[in-house]
């Protein structure tokens, strides 16, 4: 006999695929995408149907999310629904750094969404504050998919603050920050960094931009 979570959760799949009917019918044949939406449909109907055991349906939901990434990478490339599939994942558990990281850059890169991959990764910052790994990926993110310097300098200056980051997001911290156009920032990070680091080959480096960075900033001066 079926537990009243899975008898949930299948109910769920089936009714939830009316929720999902939008622009992506033009894109994917209609056989190929109602048997899809039978898997994803809404993040609140999945929430409903698991029945307090919302971690167990982000976990179910999490290897679908991958099997699907996996048939598409292997025959159209056409990643649609990989947006909504890891809102469902990380509506049921927030928590759940891993999804936010790989969908946030499978939605960005491979989707060309950058703004919903952005959002997403953003939406995970949010939900995990503690985390310097969800701040350094959503720095990684803002920096190679959206080209947003600035973006990407706050968050690596975020995870480089948080317990537990190592001491290479000080660096991508300082590196970034210069690069968005505030050297004198940047230059107190890597002094700071030079101050921290146990690593002769990165104080090195750390010197290097500081002596570089104090160059820039006499320049300006004058």
């Amino acid at each position: 006999m079926k537990s009243p979570l899975l008898a949930g959760l299948m109910a769920t799949l089936f009714a939830g695929s009316a929720l999902l009917v939008s622009v992506e019918a033009r894109i994917v044949p209609r056989d190929r995408l109602r048997e899809e939406l039978l898997y994803y449909p809404s993040g609140v109907a999945v929430q409903k149907a698991a029945l307090g055991h919302q971690s167990t349906a982000a976990d179910l939901a999490w290897i679908r999310a991958v099997q699907y990434y996996g048939e598409h990478k292997k025959s159209d490339r056409k990643f649609t629904m990989m947006g909504h599939i890891f809102d469902i994942i990380t509506d049921l558990d927030p928590r759940f750094v891993n999804a936010y990281i790989f969908g946030g850059l499978v939605t960005a890169e491979d989707a060309g969404d950058v703004a919903r991959g952005v959002a997403l990764m953003e939406k995970g910052v949010a939900a995990n504050p503690e985390s310097w790994q969800m701040a350094f990926e959503t720095g990684f993110v803002h920096y190679v998919c959206a080209r947003d310097y600035a973006a990407a300098a706050r968050q690596f200056r975020r995870a480089a603050a948080l317990p537990g980051a190592p001491e290479s997001t000080r660096r991508f911290a300082a590196a970034m920050t210069a690069r968005a156009g505030d050297p004198r920032l940047a230059l107190y990070l890597w002094s700071e960094f030079a101050d921290r680091t146990t690593n002769g080959e990165m104080r090195q480096r750390a010197l290097e931009n500081i002596a570089r960075l104090q160059d820039e900033i006499q320049r300006e001066a004058h």
